[in-house]
């Protein structure tokens, strides 16, 4: 489903997301969220497209676009029970740290390392999945009203006693423009990742409501934290709307927003772990084949993958475990971006692609026996023949057979062998009078083939029959005459061509942004239009995404991206890298498909058994 994960992105971009940017980038939050709702829409209208196209496109590309999403998936699930943890440590004063490790109790700003309350709030939430948890309607009911709740009660609670001046003197751009892109990258991934495929007026009303939803929560929470508190006060804290009830009366504020944060994060986990095994389960599968077979297992008690979600557990209990929460925030978004960028690659290549079309092969023919079909019910008076076979039901069979039906019946039960043709797929048993003679002879001889022709050679030369009939038309457009442009071979190697021309520039250019480089800039900004004009004049797809929407999601996203990718880099490329050598070995073991290579036998020892020169008999299978 399209809004699949839509709630546990607004939880996470809320109460997660939301509150470090607010902690971290103060009023410099406000002018940020546009730009990373403007990179979600743009992202959302390739992920759309590539759910238009099939979801095809190369397959080393749809591995990595599935491979960064169940990236971004454990980085939002060990982020959010890392925020969990700290919530409740906070709310006990810092006493879970010294229970466990003993010593002075953390004070409640600090970030334990490791962090072992996250990975027993893993470790829980694995094995509730494992019984057979599963997210409802009532859960994502809860979480959002908790959401929502939150904002409006730090909102309103926050508000007593501020003074406007003092935000006034606050500037938007506090880290400057490198901070603002910074800020906008880290709240990429609480906006929806695709739009509806049927673009409907109820469906873009409802894209346009989840879409403001979170841009309201987080602006709504941004502004009143940038009023509560000083810039970068509670910068170093991993509970800042927790902490700022600190200082902040009421007293009894603090432990109401732990409470909504605990629950929101819970329940979001609830629903971001499910989607990590699924992928996990879909890597594990018959149509990818990378990971174990075993992964796909069911339990036959609770019905749960077990293995699956203990994996998918596993894995991000080990990045909660060492990963500090500003890092995951970064992993996160940073997988989340990627999935965009690929996916405006794959659209700009798929676009300008031949339509796919088996050749026909005169011996690729195949045969397959139909069915029994059910006659249809008679509602007319039967005729006369009929009344008087059945009157005569005292008689022997074989006298009841010798009376003359008013037209050739064939036996109700009586098998028949028909091509995969329209007119012989569609013949029907005759029930009834029949007031062509046509009719009547076409079912005597369709009768005499199944019963009389069992051969293959009555049927072969049915269809050269059949095909002798058919003759194929090609209207020839006149010169001059408006012809539409056709995608061919040749115009989908030219926009491949342009497709990774404007994916490597758009990292460039962010690189020349990030580094401060206007020579590199400069450079890379013709080369981005030069690749956007290459795959623009190339001949597209009937009904296809706009080709300026690919090329503004992969220029906004590289930006976006390039700033994550400075402290995320190596985790980004350790996975990466792990997950296309195994997509390799498996290309390899399959040869580039879902089937695996089939090994020759060895030959057998021993004396050869004698050859048979004579067939007597030939059995077949039906």
């Amino acid at each position: 489903m399209w809004c699949e994960g839509w709630p546990s992105r607004m939880a996470l971009g809320t109460m997660w997301l939301g509150a470090i940017g607010a902690s971290n980038y103060g009023r410099g939050l406000v002018p940020a969220l546009p730009l990373a709702v403007l990179a979600a829409t743009f992202g959302g209208c390739c992920g759309r497209g590539i759910r238009l196209s099939g979801g095809g496109g190369s397959s080393w590309g749809r591995f990595g676009r599935e491979w960064s999403g169940l990236l971004a998936r454990l980085g939002a699930l060990a982020g959010a029970a890392r925020a969990l943890a700290a919530t409740l440590d906070a709310l006990a004063g810092g006493r879970a740290h010294r229970w466990l490790f003993g010593g002075p109790p953390l004070p409640p700003a600090a970030e334990p390392w490791p962090d072992p309350l996250a990975v027993a709030a893993l470790a829980l939430l694995c094995l509730m999945l494992m019984c057979g948890l599963e997210n409802s309607t009532t859960f994502t009911a809860i979480m959002i009203t908790s959401v929502v709740g939150s904002v409006i009660f730090f909102i309103i609670i926050g508000s007593v006693g501020v003074d406007l001046s003092d935000w006034q003197d606050q500037s938007f751009l506090p880290e400057g423009w490198n901070g603002m892109i910074l800020a906008a990258g880290c709240c990429t991934y609480a906006f929806p990742e695709a739009l509806p495929v049927t673009a409907t007026t109820a469906k873009k009303l409802k894209c346009f409501g989840l879409m403001l939803m979170p841009f309201s929560c987080m602006m709504a929470l941004a502004i009143s934290y940038s009023m509560i508190s000083d810039y970068k006060e509670y910068s170093d804290s991993v509970v800042p709307l927790v902490q700022v009830f600190e200082t902040h009366p009421p007293g009894w504020a603090r432990p109401v927003m732990a409470s909504f944060t605990v629950v929101s994060l819970a329940l979001a986990m609830t629903e971001v772990l499910p989607q990590a095994v699924n992928t996990l389960v879909t890597m594990a599968g018959p149509e990818w084949k990378v990971l174990t077979r075993v992964l796909t297992y069911e339990s036959s008690t609770t019905g749960s993958q077990v293995l699956a979600v203990f994996s998918a557990g596993s894995l991000s209990a080990i990045l909660a475990f060492a990963c500090p929460l500003p890092h995951l925030v970064k992993l996160t978004c940073a997988g989340q971006v990627l999935v965009w960028i690929l996916e405006a690659g794959t659209l700009l290549h798929l676009r300008c692609q031949p339509e796919q079309q088996q050749a026909e092969d005169p011996s690729d023919v195949r045969y397959k026996r139909l069915a029994p079909t059910q006659p249809r019910p008679i509602t007319t008076r039967p005729n006369r023949g009929a009344r008087l076979a059945a009157g005569l039901w005292f008689l022997p069979r074989s006298v009841r057979q010798a009376v003359p039906p008013d037209n050739q019946k064939i036996h109700k039960g009586e098998e028949r062998e028909c091509l995969l043709l329209d007119e012989y797929a569609t013949a029907t048993l005759a029930t009834g009078e029949s007031d062509h003679s046509e009719q009547s002879d076409a079912s005597e001889h369709i009768a005499h083939t199944s019963t009389d022709g069992e051969s293959s050679t009555d049927i072969d030369a049915v269809v050269k029959e059949y095909k002798d009939k058919i003759t194929v038309v090609a209207s020839v457009p006149e010169s001059g005459s408006g012809i539409l442009r056709v995608p061919s071979v040749a115009s989908g190697k030219r926009a491949t061509a342009g497709a990774i021309i404007v994916v490597i520039s758009s990292l460039l250019v962010g690189i020349s942004i990030t580094a401060s480089l206007p020579v590199l800039l400069y450079i890379t900004l013709p080369i981005v239009l030069g690749g956007s004009l290459l795959c623009w004049w190339q001949p597209a797809r009937p009904n296809s995404i706009n080709v300026f929407s690919c090329i503004y999601c992969a220029l906004i996203c590289s930006i976006l991206a390039i700033p994550l990718l400075a402290d995320a880099w190596p985790a980004i490329v350790l996975f990466t890298a792990a997950g296309y050598i195994m997509y390799a070995r498996r290309s390899a073991a399959c040869g580039g498909s879902g089937r695996r290579r089939s090994h020759r036998a060895p030959p057998l020892l021993g004396p050869r058994p004698a050859r048979i020169s004579h067939l007597d008999t030939v059995y077949i299978a039906r």
